[in-house]
């Protein structure tokens, strides 16, 4: 048990004290294993912390993102990389040209796509995407 306490106490030492309640309410511990799984934009995340700080991962994109990404300094970070990574791509009228012209855009039932690479999981996916005007 002290092992567990250990590492509980590595977790929240470098956070907010209000960010380290509110890990500290949701956080299930299993064994030396301190690991929570949530629902992020639509997606389960693996919450996990380690001696260095907070680890991330997700299982629903297996096996290309089975890994875990970090040490991050708290969760809030780590939730806002994945957040960041996983963003819908927000692309130009000019954007979409050259996606159309090198055949990277298309329209599945009626929705327009673009072939764009995850940050996350480092695959290349069809994925909607927001127009946005240009600068």
């Amino acid at each position: 048990m002290q092992n567990v306490a250990k590492q509980a106490y590595s977790c929240a030492h470098n956070r907010s004290p209000a960010d380290a309640g509110v890990f500290r309410k949701h956080c299930v511990v299993k064994d030396t294993n301190n690991s929570e799984l949530i629902l992020h934009d639509g997606k389960r995340v693996e919450i996990k912390c380690g001696a260095n700080g907070i680890f991330i991962r997700t299982q629903d994109d297996a096996p290309l993102s089975t890994s875990w990404h970090g040490p991050y300094p708290d969760r809030l970070t780590a939730l806002s990389d994945f957040g960041a990574r996983r963003a819908i791509p927000k692309l130009t009228a000019e954007d979409i040209q050259r996606k159309k012209n090198h055949g990277y855009y298309s329209v599945v039932d009626g929705v327009p796509m673009v072939l764009h690479h995850c940050g996350w999981t480092g695959a290349t996916i069809l994925t909607p995407f927001d127009l946005v005007p240009a600068h």
